[in-house]
């Protein structure tokens, strides 16, 4: 088997060329196109070639700064998703390196970045070596549509690996949508395999027909008994109706045969998912493959109903150059109402604990835990300094104070419309200690219903709402609650409503 040495590889590479991804702007690329960081090959050394503009080289590269300021790109992934980690590889820069880097990102439903974009950061400025890989692990789970790459202050990147989940709004797909759920596109992954001697087997969930042998996945000639294997965590549960193999480009190294097995994992982990896998029932009986041609089969599946993993099995080893694992999405359950026939179709709203960087992408939990703080007062009292910042439009606007008594809302609640303040943030400040629920979506022209997420607080800290997010209006657990508020005051609109179709609506279900 295949031992990632940076799991994250396991995932979609979000900025690849084969996807869309391309540069939207750049400071400087004088030497190098900077839309050579998403190619899919390794870089090349050409010796000895030159253009006119100095040596050819494989990868972005800026003209050396002779005044303040740093070299960035601005990036469209081809397909949003959530990251997992990147990897910025040198290679082939010795002495024309930035000795660092960073990496910001946002979501936007449509359009491209502004002036008035609002940026995550993701990878705070790390150091950068020459002629090397280097593998930083992100734990985010918001998904972006565009990356700001900054190199400091100038030089050459060969390649940008940004691997993680692509992002698809589930809860959008029809009950009788026909999806692949093994597809890269989807979140499709490949988790472990028994050889890739020849070809990743990631290769095999690409998009597309593959382009050549290398563009599949390919075992070693087996010496000895047993068979080959590969086994795929699909982006979302779900009933399969129908399974293609396709052996294109492989003729005297096809396998003879395969099979299918599928399961509903539940719990445990990538790197267990193996053993678990020799006990998983059969999906597909083994089926005669073919050279060069793509097999599919319907009547042969065994209905298993839903399922989340599946293990393709070879016989005895060869090449598979894509598999597709058609079926229906399994819905999740929903909280029995009154109105049953219309909240069943909905999804719940899953409620995490409210932290500093969970929130990261939609303002600043206000907390003492973790803040920096100095005493003041000749030391009778602990300042915990600059909590949040309140944010205004122009220099005109003013900030003020206000107390919001809120009353509980019924539960569970249909979460049918979301609101922003483009002029302004707004911060919750509790003031009896009760925790409360926030319900918030990232910036961008419109909520988008896949991209929603709950948090509830402990009753300590309170929030800032960046300028511009979408949230709910203010949720409170207990019958009656106060709030202290600081926002905007000034001319001009300061609130823009958002209605969701009511396919788009979501459950929030009673916090426990």
């Amino acid at each position: 088997m295949k031992a990632y040495a940076v799991p994250f590889e396991k995932f979609v590479n979000l900025a690849d060329a084969r996807l869309g991804t391309k540069i939207i702007s750049v400071t400087d690329d004088w030497f190098a196109d900077a839309n050579r960081l998403f190619q899919p090959t390794p870089a090349v050394w050409k010796e000895g070639v030159f253009d006119d503009n100095g040596k050819w080289m494989d990868g972005w590269e800026s003209r050396r700064k002779r005044f303040e300021g740093y070299d960035s790109a601005v990036i469209r992934l081809g397909v949003p998703g959530s990251i997992k980690g990147v990897d910025i590889d040198t290679s082939f820069f010795t002495g024309n390196f930035p000795p660092s880097a960073s990496l910001e990102a946002c979501f936007l439903a449509e359009g491209e970045p502004d002036e008035n974009t609002q940026w995550t950061e993701v990878l705070s400025a790390v150091e950068l070596q020459g002629n090397s890989h280097h593998y930083h692990e992100i734990s985010n789970d918001q998904a972006f549509s565009h990356l700001r790459f900054n190199i400091y202050p100038d030089g050459g990147v060969a390649r940008l690996r940004v691997y993680g989940i692509p992002f698809r709004d589930w809860s959008a797909v029809g009950d009788n949508e026909q999806v692949d759920l093994a597809a890269a596109l989807n979140g499709g992954r490949a988790l472990a395999c028994s050889d890739e001697h020849f070809g990743r087997m990631s290769n095999i969930l690409n998009p597309g027909r593959g382009i050549n042998m290398g563009d599949g996945w390919e075992t070693a000639r087996r010496r000895t008994p047993g068979n080959d294997w590969v086994i795929v965590a699909l982006g979302h549960p779900g009933e399969i109706e129908k399974i293609i193999v396709d052996t294109l480009h492989f003729k005297g190294n096809y396998p003879d045969s395969c099979s299918i097995q599928g399961a509903f994992v539940k719990g445990g982990t990538d790197s267990q998912i193996e053993t678990q896998s020799l006990f998983w029932r059969e999906l597909l009986p083994s089926q005669k493959l073919e050279m060069h041609a793509e097999h599919t089969f319907a009547e042969q599946i065994k209905a298993l109903g839903p399922i989340t993993h599946i293990r393709l099995n070879v016989f005895p080893d060869g090449g598979v150059s894509r598999l597709r694992v058609l079926g229906k999405v399994a819905k999740a359950s929903e909280p029995t109402t009154q109105n049953s026939d219309k909240k069943n179709s909905m999804r719940t709203l899953q409620i995490e604990p409210l932290t500093k960087e969970a929130f990261a992408p939609f303002g600043d939990v206000i907390e003492t835990d973790g803040s920096d703080h100095f005493m003041i007062n000749n030391g009778s009292t602990m300042r915990f300094h600059k909590l949040a910042t309140v944010e205004t439009a122009t220099p005109e606007d003013k900030a003020i104070i206000s107390i919001f008594r809120a009353d509980a809302q019924d539960m569970p609640l249909t979460v049918s419309m979301l609101e922003r303040h483009p002029l302004g943030s707004q911060a919750f400040i509790p003031l009896l200690g009760n925790p409360f629920l926030i319900v918030v979506a990232p910036l961008g022209d419109v909520p988008v219903s896949g991209l929603v997420r709950a948090f509830v607080t402990n009753g300590r800290q309170g929030i800032n709402y960046h300028r511009g997010v979408w949230h709910h209006p203010v949720l409170t657990i207990e019958k009656r609650d106060d709030f202290l508020v600081v926002d905007r005051s000034g001319t001009g609109n300061n609130c823009d409503e958002h209605f969701f179709k009511e396919d788009e609506r979501l459950i929030l279900a009673p916090h426990q």
